[in-house]
């Protein structure tokens, strides 16, 4: 399986206007225990957001943690008064902009077209097979995108699940399937399922086809009001979180101890094996903007 670039810093892949990269924000990975504690209600959506999400759960003992969520759930808790925090999917964030502010966005660019059955002789074989993904914006424009770059016809057979979980389960229990998945859930198939490969990855066919963005995926975003009245709260918390980002990679075995405790159906015994394949990438600060408007242009 191709292996992310693991990066622990803020990217500077984000070309722009001017055409040179900007400089990337350094996030330290030593943590200050000693800081001021800061306490926030924060909702996760069902998966692994943000895989240091495990290691706040396990040493922050202040703020209040609700993982698990489903995007119906959240949306309706985005549209009331509860939560202050959300790890969530990038569209659900969008459409909730009047009472989010995105202050974190994951583009480890980690979407790929899998296939569970027969080698593929070629990519254009997936033509012919039913695709199981999101009904996303994001997940409909790559589909898209790779039937004009394979100069295929628009008849593919689609049926849209709600969640990556239903996809990853999808694929699990159907033979000769195509989905398009993102991370973990790859790593997770080809650990249990020798007959999951990849076609192609969503992001070569997007970049080969002239899009200058990368792929967004996950987000971090707060309400407005937090952010407007306890700013520099927010940015020690997020401090903390980032230097948490690469605990995975430095404790694998811990961090899947974590994972049996809050995410169990993600775990597996010997998984920690395939830690070095999975990877969350921040950006945030002077180029997050920058990213957003470039990948929504992309986009239309």
């Amino acid at each position: 399986m191709k292996k992310l670039l693991i990066i622990i810093l803020t990217l500077c892949f984000i070309t722009g206007c001017s055409g040179r990269p900007k400089e990337a924000e350094m996030i330290s990975s030593e943590i200050d225990h000693d800081k001021e504690q800061v306490k926030f209600d924060v909702y996760a959506e069902e998966g692994i957001s943000t895989y240091s999400v495990m290691k706040m759960m396990a040493e922050d003992h202040e703020s209040t943690y609700n993982t698990g969520k489903t995007t119906e759930e959240l949306s309706e808790l985005i549209g009331s008064e509860e939560g202050e925090v959300f790890f969530i999917d990038y569209e659900l964030a969008k459409k909730h902009e009047k009472e989010l502010e995105i202050v974190s966005i994951n583009a480890m660019n980690n979407l790929y077209m899998v296939h569970n059955g027969i080698t593929f002789e070629t990519v254009r074989q997936f033509s012919d097979k039913k695709i199981y993904m999101l009904d996303r914006t994001t997940d409909r424009k790559l589909l898209e995108t790779a039937m004009e770059h394979y100069d295929l016809d628009d008849g593919t057979d689609v049926e849209y699940l709600s969640s990556y979980r239903e996809i990853y389960e999808k694929v699990m229990a159907t033979e000769d399937c195509v989905a398009i998945i993102q991370q973990p859930y790859v790593s997770l198939l080809q650990h249990r399922n020798e007959n999951v490969e990849i076609v192609m990855d969503m992001l070569d066919v997007w970049k080969e086809e002239g899009n200058q963005s990368n792929i967004i995926t996950d987000c971090i975003a707060v309400r407005r009001n937090v952010l407007e009245n306890r700013g520099k709260e927010l940015e020690r918390y997020l401090e903390v979180l980032y230097g948490y980002s690469n605990f995975m990679y430095k404790d694998a075995a811990g961090y899947m101890e974590l994972v049996r405790k809050y995410d169990p159906d993600n775990y597996i015994d010997d998984m920690e094996k395939e830690v070095s394949s999975l990877g969350f990438a921040f950006i945030k600060g002077n180029i997050l903007k920058e990213a957003i408007d470039l990948f929504e242009k992309d986009l239309k």
